[in-house]
């Protein structure tokens, strides 16, 4: 083989490896920037909480967990549906607090049919 087929064959060779290192480094740039978009996400989203916090705005989840609400029931509503209702169990409330303002389908109530109540066996 004549040295100029080597240099040649030396020379595609390095070029092929080039072209390859070339787009490896522009995938690894890339990925930088990717990274670096998070990174400054994650730093604006730390300053906005740690301005919630100081403004007392920021609740925690236990502080969440701990906040709790007694909820009153009509007396016949609880009476019809008493073997149904569960106490002290978390849960979710919506409070109207415009009462001029349309009450959301999806928070409809859906009770289930009115039980019949067995009479009541005399007292003696």
């Amino acid at each position: 083989m004549s040295l100029r087929r080597r240099w040649l064959g030396a020379a595609v060779i390095l070029v092929t490896v080039l072209s390859v290192a070339a787009q490896e480094r522009g995938h690894a740039l890339a990925m930088v920037e990717q990274h670096e978009r998070e990174l400054d996400f994650a730093r604006q989203d730390l300053a906005r909480l740690q301005r919630l916090s100081r403004s007392g705005q920021l609740v925690s989840a236990q502080q969440s967990d701990q906040a709790l609400a007694r909820v009153r029931i009509a007396p016949d509503l609880l009476a019809r549906y008493e073997e149904l209702v569960k106490t002290g169990v978390p849960g979710v409330a919506y409070v109207q607090v415009r009462p001029e303002a349309a009450w959301p389908v999806h928070l409809t109530p859906r009770l289930p049919p009115w039980p019949s109540r067995p009479a009541l066996p005399p007292s003696g």
